[in-house]
């Protein structure tokens, strides 16, 4: 695996990107070792530690589509999550798939990548205050942790070409005894999205046959 680190400025600000180079072997190895540790909270907390967003890029193929985003860990303990457009997360793609995914690792954020407006703020902080608890609490769980994240269509199209994504908790569907719920900010230039969805659970408009990957670890 192959992984170029770049440090960009983006509204005065350094924002660091890891950009990671991947085949679907390697992709499928990492999201199997994210289902074989899913139990564990101890470990995901080790693997986790003060690491809570990352940064992906947004094409316009993407756009009329909603964005399936898949967690995976790899031999060294490195957190990923891997982007795709639901529009190629299908069989067919499936000789191509890793042209399609975008490998992105999980960052440790510096005192000046913070975000200020209230709400997306308070769910970051939530994530860092009460991760090693929520987790333990979430593995329990009969959905457990997270299998992937669905970023609906209608927030797909309005991203910018680069948007960084954060871990957060709220108080949304189906929370743990921490009264919170697995949760992902969004954050584009000013703009911050609170659509994001954890699955399991699904839905009737989340299906998870649509989640092709998951068919394969």
């Amino acid at each position: 695996m192959e992984i170029e680190k770049k440090t960009e400025k983006k509204a005065g600000k350094k924002i660091t990107k890891a950009t990671a180079k991947m085949d679907l072997t390697q992709i499928l190895a990492c999201m199997r070792s994210w289902k074989t540790c899913c139990g564990d909270a101890s470990k995901l907390n080790g693997y986790f530690g003060l690491k809570n967003y990352f940064i992906f890029d947004c094409y316009d193929s993407h756009k009329g589509y909603p964005m399936h985003i898949y967690p995976g860990v790899d031999a060294a303990g490195k957190i990923y999550y891997f982007v795709i457009s639901a529009f190629y997360d299908k069989l067919e793609y499936r000789d191509r798939l890793a042209d399609y995914i975008q490998p992105c690792e999980l960052l440790t954020p510096t005192a000046n990548e913070e975000i200020t407006p209230k709400e997306a703020k308070e769910r970051i902080e939530l994530w860092k205050k009460l991760r090693k608890t929520w987790l333990e609490d979430q593995v329990v769980m009969s959905d457990g942790i997270y299998k992937a994240f669905y970023v609906p269509v209608e927030d797909v199209d309005r991203l910018a070409p680069k948007n960084t994504s954060f871990l957060a908790l709220s108080k949304g569907e189906n929370p743990n005894k921490t009264g919170y719920s697995a949760d992902m900010v969004i954050k584009e230039n000013l703009l911050y999205f609170d659509t994001v969805r954890p699955v399991p659970p699904f839905k009737p408009t989340i299906i998870e046959a649509s989640f092709y990957l998951l068919s394969q670890v």
